[in-house]
């Protein structure tokens, strides 16, 4: 299994830190690895899908013309782009408790 630290470096992430040292900030050209095993991130769908594909040629695109308005990105501006429907959400969230409640059910006892 990949470290935390080299699935960041996959997703292009690098420390930015601002001119007197006093702030630092994560940013990346791609989500980082960790955002989407978040209950929160709405665009994890267990699989990569068509969706999935168009969204990445279309920043991947992006990136590569050079456009001044794509940049790196950091947790919480990802965490916005990636949030996804309220569906999508509420699924996580019920089949994370859920699981966690069968599992408790009948293997911990």
């Amino acid at each position: 299994a990949l470290m935390m630290m080299e699935m960041d470096l996959i997703c292009g992430a690098y420390e930015c830190v601002s001119e007197d040292g006093k702030q630092r900030a994560l940013k990346s050209w791609w989500p980082l690895a960790r955002y989407y095993k978040k209950e929160e991130c709405g665009e994890n769908y267990g699989r990569w899908t068509p969706h999935r594909e168009i969204w990445y040629t279309q920043r991947l695109t992006a990136i590569e013309s050079g456009a001044d308005s794509v940049q790196p990105l950091n947790y919480t501006e990802w965490k916005s782009s990636q949030h996804g429907p309220k569906p999508i959400r509420f699924l996580h969230a019920y089949t994370e408790r859920t699981s966690h409640e069968l599992f408790e059910s009948h293997c911990l006892n």
